[in-house]
């Protein structure tokens, strides 16, 4: 029953941003319809008085009562929403303004069910001054925190403070991804106070009494006569109607009591962690649509810089794997061999695996299996390990003409798929054997078992490596990837070069976007895709996009593979391009901005280059120059980009600006993409002659 709550309460995933930000919208139009009702209270009593039919006033006054009452009752009951457990830090949401607000408009709701307040005027102002407030506090927090710096409540936000202005203070201090310290202490105090307003109409509804004046004993003992006189003379109705409302009531307030309890255990889970829910990245690319932003961590823009070693674990071999995080341990693997689970907070080993082979691809976990793809050396092979300890579930040989395995799995609906091509330490080099081909493979997730392959070569052209993982379209049941230069010069190699689409289930093509002809040369789509949703020009499109070697970022038509525009990277020289996946966010619903990592930047002559794009608009907003060249895939968190280079630096980066946080120097290069979790970020480290300082190493704040 908790882990239910608690997956109820994970806000990323239960409330999704397009429904949080309705709801934000939600609550200031119920706020504003009760306080104008409210304030409006005069002039419906003008009108009831110049009704001449006493059916039309009741009904009047009563439409009023109804449209006021609803629009408190609702406020307090979505408003619930900005108290979720993992709502503070996974979405902008104006800290404590917004949630004052709700607290007055639950003591709002509490007076009225306590009093009568249409009669009394001075209880009946009181009402008023509380509903004045809450609106103005909430209004305030949208209007100056999350829409005012142009910063919509669905997206992620960016720290403004460098701007200097009071859009960019606001921003910066009251928005709680942006300041999640304010935002605990708000949740203190605040769920404190809904609390004892839900606590408070419980006792009422079972004890009224409680609530009421004092009775002199002249009239307690003329409403006794009273009472039992209409007890005598209606007893059996009035038993039948009593029993029945009471039970209705006792059940209505028993429900009420349950929720808030429920809301209490969410919470005090909520305190223990406060991203909402113990952090997790299962996966190479964190999540379906591959954007790389987590939002469930304590680290943002404002704290980056206090990142320290915290632990460290020694390979002696390359970790080329992004370290992934599932319930407070950390799994990855080295080119020994190796896949090792890891206790987060410390660093000790909880189980180490070997395979034999090198592992240069990252751990998936799911179904309570870790799953490892073997290569680049070595059999094309997928292992299923056990994430209690370690042991071999099962093992599954992908065939393959080429022996090499680069990507990592992405798991959907109980199928795994996982892409082959590359040997011998290289991906797809052009050979001229027509014999070789790359393919994407789906297999049984609980089993292992083939269910279908998709091969990238047609006749004897020769085909094309799979470099990348898969990314996975739920809602078309589809799933897409890139492929590399083929295997020969042969023209009629349609395949290479490509972003490929095919069914999930059967494997059956959709479609493909050749980028090049097949003998163009080493300009691989190495990268693994994003999906998101994007408007050009009026025009709202699902698109995928995926950067090549040769220095563009693709973005296609998901329906139909259709060329919706490309970008050059920096100033990338052909097979110097975009190796590493890019992420993404959302400036506001279908208008991302993609950061993407280029491996090296001919202008410059030296290093690598990340890119803030925003391809609606086809602007650049900031370039970023490393120090080294850049394999590492990016990763986002709270108004930060993250990024490691081959000469083994971390880098910080402010996400609105592009100016540098942080930057941090391993003895070891970084190439297999960082992780954050909680109030960690973990790196691996790799390509470096100082073989005993290889490994992965934890910061935290």
């Amino acid at each position: 029953m908790i882990n239910i709550l608690l997956q109820v309460s994970t806000a990323s995933s239960f409330f999704t941003s397009s429904i949080l930000n309705t709801l934000i919208f939600v609550i200031a139009m119920t706020m504003v319809l009760a306080v104008s009702l409210q304030l409006a209270r005069g002039y419906f009593l003008r009108i009831l008085k110049k009704f001449t039919l006493r059916v039309a006033a009741d009904i009047w006054w009563l439409l009023y009562i109804i449209l006021k009452d609803a629009g408190v009752f609702l406020t307090v009951f979505f408003g619930i929403i900005l108290f979720w457990p993992g709502v503070y830090q996974s979405s902008p949401i104006a800290v404590p303004f917004a949630q004052l607000a709700i607290v007055l408009f639950a003591i709002a709701l509490v007076l009225m069910l306590i009093v009568d307040t249409e009669e009394d005027r001075t209880k009946n102002n009181i009402l008023t001054l509380l509903m004045l407030a809450g609106t103005f506090l909430y209004l305030i927090g949208i209007i100056f925190v999350t829409e005012g710096p142009l910063t919509a409540a669905t997206a992620v936000p960016t720290v403004s403070s460098s701007t200097g202005n009071f859009w960019g203070f606001a921003n910066t201090y009251f928005n709680s991804i942006n300041n999640p310290a304010l935002a605990i202490y708000t949740f203190y105090v605040t769920f404190s106070a809904l609390l004892l307003c839900g606590l408070v109409a419980i006792v009422y509804s079972f004890k009224p009494e409680l609530f009421s004046a004092p009775e002199s004993k002249a009239v307690a003992a003329s409403n006794e006569t009273t009472r039992k006189s209409i007890v005598q003379s209606k007893k059996q109705k009035k038993n039948i109607n009593i029993n029945t409302n009471g039970k209705r009531f006792k059940l209505l307030f028993i429900l009420l009591a349950l929720i808030i309890v429920a809301i209490f255990v969410c919470a005090v889970y909520y305190l223990k962690y406060p991203s909402g829910y113990k952090s997790n990245w299962t996966t190479f690319t964190l999540n379906q649509n591959n954007s790389r932003y987590q939002r469930n961590t304590t680290i943002n823009a404002n704290n980056v810089d206090t990142l320290k070693p915290k632990w460290f674990i020694g390979t002696n071999s390359y970790v080329t794997s992004n370290p992934v995080v599932s319930n407070g341990s950390v799994y990855f693997t080295d080119w020994n061999g190796s896949v090792y689970s890891a206790n987060l907070s410390n660093g000790n080993i909880n189980w180490k695996t070997n395979l034999t082979y090198a592992i240069s691809s990252t751990p998936t976990i799911a179904n309570g299996i870790v799953y490892i793809a073997l290569g680049p050396e070595g059999p094309t092979e997928v292992v299923a390990l056990s994430q209690k300890n370690g042991s071999v579930i099962w093992k599954a040989y992908v065939n393959s003409t080429e022996g090499a395995i680069w990507g990592s799995p992405t798991v959907f609906n109980n199928m795994l798929y996982i892409g082959t091509g590359g040997a011998g330490g290289v991906s797809g080099q052009i050979d001229n054997n027509s014999s070789k081909s790359g393919e994407m493979v789906a297999l049984n997730a609980l089993n292992g078992r083939k269910i279908w392959n998709f091969t990238t070569m047609i006749g004897n052209t020769g085909g094309s490596a799979v470099w990348s993982s898969a990314a996975v379209d739920p809602n078309l049941n589809s799933i897409y990837f890139g492929t590399g230069n083929s295997y020969t010069n042969n023209s009629d190699s349609l395949y290479a070069y490509s972003i490929i689409s095919l069914n999930a289930t059967t494997g059956k093509l959709n479609w493909f976007y050749a980028a090049h002809n097949s003998s163009a040369g080493d300009l691989d789509f190495g990268a693994t895709p994003n999906l998101f949703t994007i408007t050009i020009n009026g025009t709202t499109y699902d698109a995928v996009g995926d950067g090549s070697k040769d220095g563009y970022y693709y973005i296609v038509n998901r329906l139909n593979g259709n060329l919706l525009g490309k970008y050059l990277v920096g100033t990338a020289g052909p097979s110097q391009g975009i190796i590493g996946l890019s992420a993404f966010i959302y400036l506001k619903p279908n208008d991302p901005e993609i950061f993407i990592p280029s491996y090296y930047d001919s202008y410059n002559g030296c290093c690598g280059v990340v890119e803030a794009l925003v391809p609606s608009n086809n602007t650049t907003e900031w370039r970023f120059y490393t120090h080294g060249n850049i394999r590492d895939s990016i990763t986002l968190i709270p108004g930060t980009v993250l990024v490691g280079d081959n000469d083994g630096y971390l880098y910080a980066i402010s996400a609105s600006t592009g100016n540098q946080l942080l930057v941090r120097r391993f003895y070891d290069g970084i190439s297999g993409g960082i992780s954050a979790a909680g109030s960690y970020v973990i790196v691996p480290t790799s390509y470096s002659g100082v073989i005993n300082e290889t490994g992965v190493y934890a910061l935290s704040t």
